[in-house]
Formats: structure tokens, sequence, C-alpha cells
């Protein structure tokens, strides 16, 4: 009988150090952010202050096809292998345009991308009204 106790005990100890484990990897790491806004310029003007913004943000400009409206970038390598890598993607929309970032951590990362994504969008803005004074 005491076997059988000691049994269920190993058990609930190693469904809880196996929860915890998950939990730590599940909320320890980065995840990517992605955010869609709008804004009230053409599209040309738009893709220009991404990539003032993208460099702004520590990025540097690792791709760019203003045709396609696409812009990607990398900031940080992590032990020469990783970095956190900006995707944006510029449309037109109406008399505006539409502006899709996406921000990937490298893998292990921790911390929260949605801020660096707020800095790009806010670089973004400012660039597009200094612009236009």
């Amino acid at each position: 009988m005491m076997f059988r106790k000691e049994i269920l005990l190993m058990k609930k100890i190693t469904v809880l150090i196996s929860f915890l484990a998950i939990a730590t990897a599940y909320f320890g790491c980065a995840v990517t952010t992605s955010r869609t806004f709008s804004v009230s310029a053409k599209e040309s003007r738009v893709f220009t202050a991404a990539q003032q913004a993208m460099t702004e943000s520590g990025f540097g400009i690792t791709q760019s096809n203003k045709a396609e409206g696409f812009l990607s970038g990398s900031q940080g390598v992590v032990m020469g292998k990783h970095s956190t890598v900006m995707n944006v993607i510029t449309k037109k929309d109406g008399v505006g345009s539409k502006v899709s970032v996406t921000v990937v951590p490298p893998p292990g990362m921790v911390g929260d991308t949605s801020a660096i994504v707020e800095e790009f969008e806010k670089s973004l803005r400012n660039s597009l009204s200094s612009s236009q004074m």
C-alpha cells in the first residue's frame, strides 16, 4: 500500500514539474508581434517613411522592393546565428495607405516585441507628419 502512495506522489510531482517547465517556456519567450494600421499619405511617401522608421528603430534594411511595398530588416545578431527580423508591407488603401509590420524575435529571446512595433509606428507617423510641413 505504501508503494502505491509513493507512485501517486511521484506522478503528481512529475506533472507539476512538466507544467512548470511548459509554462516557463511559454511565458518566458518573446512572441511574434504583428500590427496593421492606416495612415493618410500616399504609398510612395509611406514607403520612404517606413524605410526611415525601420532604421530609426535600429534595424538594418536587408531587402527592399518599392514596387511591391515590401521591406525587411534585421537587428542584433545573437551569437552569430539569429537576429530579430522586421517585415513591413505598405499598400494603397483608398486615399491613404495601409501599413503592416511584423517583428519576429530570434529563438529563445525573452521579452515583449510589441514595444518594437510601437516604436516603429511612432517613428513612421512622426516622419510623415514632419514631411507634410
